[in-house]
């Protein structure tokens, strides 16, 4: 937080009736938990309890992130990915029924393949619903975009990459998206006559998360649009002592983010609570899906309300089920 709005006032970002606000703020918070010769200096004592309570109104956000692993041996390039250790679970097969259950687990590094980022902001307490994926992962079915002539084309991903190429496909449409396992009881057991270690081919059935028709080109545009600027902005930040491109590309090629590509972000047209099923209120990319985690839910338009088929404020029991993960947090 800190580090945030040290940049945004560095930087020009804030409006000037929000200065003073954030100066203040950065001063009480910030002390002391930056480094000496900081924009507003660091060194100071720490803020209280109360004093950190004081501000906690304005400070108040919501973040919530999922995040989707592979074992950082099975990729092909490790440094390619952002990589952290972590202990997780070991499976064995379970006699003869064809499932797997954990018999214990074990520390290694994982690679993340994709991630959900979730948040408040302002004006947007419904939260704007975005993912992100590895480039590496799965191809995109045909899609429109508009090119720089203005001229609606259309491009496919499925011949782009040799078939061992992706992480999770095999470059084919062919029984794409079939599901051959899902947890039961605790246990991996398949969901059909195949065996439960069989692949899934994935590909991303609503690329930049709309449907792949003319009529997205525009929405398509935006998001690849938005990637390339952050990518650039991204190697822009790896400057060689001289300035030269050669510098600045060798750099940016050792940081795993620029392999990482927003496909779509949701929210609530004009801060409305989106309903589940109800397409109207969504504003962004209606249906946006995470192939690594919504790999058996990717819908046409017609069916799919995104995020908010399983996020939204019409679940039956309750009437708001926005977060999986809140109620057991607050149980602890």
């Amino acid at each position: 937080m800190c580090g945030a709005i040290e940049y945004g006032l560095k930087n020009g970002f804030l409006k000037p009736k929000d200065i003073p606000l954030n100066t203040a703020i950065y001063g009480l918070l910030c002390k002391g938990v930056v480094p000496s010769g900081s924009l507003l200096g660091g060194d100071g004592p720490r803020p209280t309890v109360s004093e950190v309570e004081s501000a906690i109104d304005y400070l108040s956000m919501a973040l919530e992130v999922k995040a989707s692993w592979v074992l950082a041996f099975s990729v092909a390039n490790p440094d390619h990915y952002i990589v952290q250790n972590s202990t997780v679970p070991v499976f064995e097969a379970d006699g003869t029924t064809g499932a797997l259950k954990q018999v214990g687990t074990q520390t290694v590094d994982l690679a993340m393949i994709g991630i959900h980022v979730v948040g408040s902001v302002n004006g947007h307490p419904e939260m704007i619903w975005a993912t992100f994926e590895h480039y590496d992962n799965a191809p995109n079915v045909d899609y429109s975009y508009n090119d720089t002539a203005g001229a609606t084309q259309t491009f496919s991903d499925m011949t782009t990459l040799a078939s061992d190429g992706w992480l999770i496909s095999d470059g084919t449409p062919t029984n794409a998206n079939k599901e051959f396992a899902s947890l039961v009881d605790g246990k991996i057991t398949p969901s059909g006559s195949d065996a439960v270690t069989t692949p899934t081919n994935a590909v991303r059935v609503s690329p930049w998360g709309s449907d792949p028709t003319a009529a997205s080109a525009a929405t398509n545009t935006d998001v690849i649009s938005s990637n390339v600027s952050v990518i650039n902005a991204l190697s822009g930040f790896y400057l060689g002592a001289d300035g030269s491109e050669a510098a600045k590309q060798m750099l940016s090629q050792t940081d795993p983010r620029m392999n990482y590509i927003l496909t779509g972000a949701s929210w609530g047209k004009m801060g409305a609570f989106p309903e589940r099923d109800v397409l109207t209120n969504v504003a962004g990319t209606p249906v946006m899906a995470n192939t690594t985690m919504e790999t058996f839910d990717q819908k046409s338009f017609a069916e799919y309300n995104g995020c908010f088929s399983c996020h939204g404020t019409s679940e039956p029991v309750g009437g708001f089920s926005v977060s999986h993960l809140f109620g057991d947090v607050s149980e602890v």
